[in-house]
């Protein structure tokens, strides 16, 4: 039975002054923020994130073992996932069990059978053509950990091809859209809390508040709002103003870059009230408790504003800097979120 070689782990320093783990996986680099600058500090952090690996898992399984397996790898400190993320193999993993009996043997899965799990999702739980899309990156994914791993002769989910389905395109905020929310989201600050809450009113303040710094954020940067989220004050650099953003590789992967001065302001303010990271993870909430205070924004996403920060910065006369600062790999994605008005595209025709 075939089994990749042994995977290498080794401690770099990139241009934050950060520790990072960095090892190749299916032929592709990884890195992890170890979030210390400290080398001692990082050799027990690698000590303790590589002591949550374990031996391969070998023999013939079942798809139920295989799906548990691939399930229990994903939970490795290693690769960093978050909760929601987590969520989402676990859905998988219990709507695999849900169609494959447990006596189903992992190496007979086949396309046909495959194809036969898309059509259970969508008439079942009723996936829209996105969803199922998703669900079938999920599986390729599991059946893939296993192929490499000797314990199924092929990937049966390559071979399946869902229809094209057109991404859908968040227009882009305009200045006056996003003062608007700004006077909003002050006055959701300024309302008073529910009743069954008001024990914790200072805390229900501080999320409040994190939803417009948040937002504000957003604005002057551009960045995807979970990359803004998963920020630690680690990832920057206030003298230098520059931040290292975590990212997927499909994303851009881990980057260094600039900070525009309003972003800073943000930044600093709210450290010096002593939060232990930029931005908690329910400030998630927070954005949807206050769209259902205020229901003319429940259409309402925030990556509309990342559009409009590309569109701002090329609309300035600086694409190149838009595609770098969003972490776009070609000009064309740029290009995808530039939303000129006519009035705009007018104005740059009579320049000439």
């Amino acid at each position: 039975m075939h089994h990749s070689a042994k995977t290498s782990y080794r401690l770099v320093k990139r241009a934050s002054n950060n520790y990072y783990l960095y090892w190749r996986e299916d032929g592709k680099p990884k890195w992890k923020s170890l979030r210390t600058r400290s080398k001692i500090e990082a050799e027990k952090k690698k000590k303790q994130l590589l002591a949550g690996i374990e031996g391969e898992v070998e023999g013939i399984l079942t798809v139920w073992d295989g799906a548990d397996a691939w399930l229990k790898d994903k939970r490795r400190p290693l690769h960093g996932l978050d909760k929601g993320t987590l969520d989402n193999y676990r859905v998988v993993v219990a709507r695999i069990k849900e169609h494959w009996g447990p006596a189903a043997l992992l190496e007979d899965v086949s396309t046909p059978s495959v194809d036969s799990f898309l059509d259970f999702l969508e008439r079942k739980y009723k996936l829209s053509p996105p969803g199922l899309k998703k669900r079938l990156g999920l599986l390729r994914s599991f059946f893939k950990w296993h192929h490499e791993r000797g314990n199924m002769p092929r990937n049966p989910a390559v071979a399946i091809n869902l229809r094209s389905v057109k991404s859908q395109r968040h227009p882009a905020m305009e200045q006056e859209e996003y003062d608007r929310l700004r006077v909003d989201l002050a006055a959701w600050i300024a309302s008073p809390v529910p009743d069954h809450v008001v024990r914790r009113e200072e805390l229900v303040r501080a999320q409040r508040h994190s939803v417009l710094d948040w937002v504000d954020l957003l604005w002057y940067s551009g960045l995807r709002s979970i990359e803004a989220l998963r920020m630690q004050w680690d990832d920057i650099d206030f003298e230098r103003r520059i931040w290292t953003i975590l990212g997927p590789h499909n994303k851009g992967g881990d980057r260094v870059l600039p900070v525009h001065q309003r972003a800073v302001d943000i930044l600093k303010r709210r450290k010096a009230t002593g939060l232990d990271r930029p931005f908690p993870m329910v400030t998630r909430n927070g954005w949807r408790e206050f769209k259902c205070h205020f229901p003319h924004w429940k259409g309402t996403n925030l990556h509309s504003i990342r559009h409009s920060f590309v569109t701002r910065v090329v609309l300035n006369g600086h694409p190149w800097a838009a595609q770098m600062l969003a972490s776009h790999h070609s000009t064309e994605m740029t290009q995808l979120y530039t939303h000129a008005q006519s009035d705009d595209l007018r104005e740059g025709l009579d320049s000439l």
